[in-house]
């Protein structure tokens, strides 16, 4: 049993890198067909630039990571608030 754990963990990060690449790499396709903005594929790049620049700015990956998920939970609750406020004055 114990020696089927690492092999597991492999393979489930293999798989996540793996459709992680299938995303970029369709979304570049649907780029380039004009089936999708540009700004739509920004949005979803936003996390890796945050962890990517906490990183740079001296931080181990572990505190990078923490920090990029409480950023972009206040993005999210702020993203919330401004949709809400849209709604109620009716822009």
């Amino acid at each position: 049993m114990q020696a089927i754990v690492p092999w597991a963990i492999w393979a489930g990060l293999i798989l996540a890198v793996l459709g992680v690449v299938l995303i970029l790499i369709f979304g570049v396709v649907s780029l380039v067909r004009g089936k999708t903005r540009l700004i739509s594929i920004a949005i979803i790049a936003i996390p890796a630039v945050v962890l990517g620049v906490l990183w740079l700015l001296g931080m181990t990956w572990a505190q990078a990571a923490i920090w990029t998920a409480v950023v972009m939970f206040v993005l999210g609750l702020l993203g919330l608030f401004a949709g809400g406020v849209r709604d109620v004055i009716g822009v």
